[in-house]
């Protein structure tokens, strides 16, 4: 899910995925909560999205701009 829409915030992903396997399973099933999962959502994102340059020097502009 975090791969799909990497702009999304994590804890409404998770929300929604908790939701949604809840109707599926139902509450009895136990689900980790977020805050042991954070990190490796977080994590997770980080391989999708693109490293943020360190400074300017890092910073590659086509021609075209």
């Amino acid at each position: 899910m975090v791969c799909n829409n990497p702009s999304k915030p994590i804890p409404q992903i998770y929300n929604e995925v908790v939701s949604a396997y809840r109707q599926n399973k139902g509450t009895a099933e136990l689900v980790p909560m977020f805050d042991m999962l954070r990190s490796t959502l977080y994590r997770d994102r980080s391989t999708v999205l693109p490293k943020l340059p360190r400074s300017l020097d890092d910073l590659i502009l086509p021609a075209i701009f």
